[in-house]
Parts: structure tokens; C-alpha cells; sequence
């Protein structure tokens, strides 16, 4: 599963289960699950941004290693299906007549074809070093946000909690 795909399910199931806990859950909770609860909400886009960070990491560093990148072109091709014929027959007096038509059933369909690319391997460096930088920015920053929204909510009562995830 893809880095991406896999941190978009996790966000779903968050909200799912952040969306589920109702006040009567919060008033069973340690404040320090309530924090886990509440700040997990509230850092997500900050974990999205990390994480994207990561992927684009990822993506550089496998061009680096191969060298290129692939180019990806697409265009609409028009593509044509069996022959079918249909047939109707007239009875008119004492002759019948047959009458068929041909009818080739048409769809569009987008083909694609991957061109490798040669890389600059200086202008990939730089991409890396500025993901890199970005990256130790963003995760300082998730930090900083996480032991503040922590150190905040497990003050609160459980009333004050569930009404700051909301």
C-alpha cells in the first residue's frame, strides 16, 4: 500500500473513532488519554505536512538512485468494438425483405505511455536539502504543538475536553 494512501486511512479511522467518543467516553478517560484523543485531532494537518515531506524525501531519493524519472504522457485514443449486425425483416404481401445494418460500438480510451527522463542530479540534491530542511522545520513544529495541546487539555475536565475536540 502506498505511504500516502496508507496515512489517508489512518486519518479516516481517526476521524472515525474521534467522531464516535461521546462525553460519557471522555468522562471514563485518564486525562492523559483525553490529551492522546484531542491532540491527535487537532495535530493531524501538521502530520499530513510531515508526512508529505517524507513521501517527497522518498520520491528524490529514488530518483537519485535510478538516475531518472519517468514522464508520464496520455491521450484519448479511439477504440472500436466487434462488428454486430442487427437484422429486421418486413413482410409486405406476398415477399419478405431483410434489411441488415452494420454497427461497430466506439469508446474512448486514455493510454498512457512512461518516458524516462534524465535527471539533474544537482537540482535533486537541492529538492532533497530543501525537503530535508522543511522536514526537521515541520517536525519541530508537530512538537511543539503536541506538548502544548497535551500539557493543555490534560488540565481540563472531560467536559472542557470533548468540547475542544468538537
Amino acid at each position: 500500500m502506498a505511504p500516502r494512501t496508507l496515512w489517508v486511512l489512518v486519518g479516516l479511522a481517526t476521524v472515525l473513532l474521534v467522531g464516535c467518543t461521546t462525553l460519557e467516553d471522555f468522562q471514563k478517560m485518564t486525562p492523559e488519554q483525553r490529551a492522546q484523543r484531542v491532540c491527535s485531532q487537532q495535530i493531524a494537518p501538521l502530520d499530513r505536512q510531515v508526512q508529505d515531506l517524507r513521501a517527497g524525501i522518498a520520491d528524490v531519493n529514488a530518483a537519485l538512485s535510478a538516475g531518472y524519472r519517468l514522464h508520464r504522457s496520455c491521450r484519448d485514443v479511439e477504440r472500436y468494438g466487434d462488428k454486430q449486425v442487427t437484422c429486421t425483416t418486413s413482410n409486405t404481401g406476398p415477399s419478405s425483405t431483410t434489411k441488415c445494418t452494420e454497427y461497430r460500438p466506439r469508446r474512448i480510451e486514455t493510454v498512457c505511455t512512461d518516458q524516462p527522463v534524465a535527471i539533474s542530479f544537482d537540482l535533486e540534491r537541492d529538492k532533497l536539502n530543501s525537503f530535508s530542511a522543511q522536514l526537521a522545520g515541520a517536525e519541530a513544529q508537530r512538537h511543539a504543538a503536541w506538548s502544548s495541546c497535551t500539557q493543555d487539555v490534560v488540565r481540563l475536565s472531560p467536559e472542557a475536553a470533548y468540547a475542544r475536540m468538537k
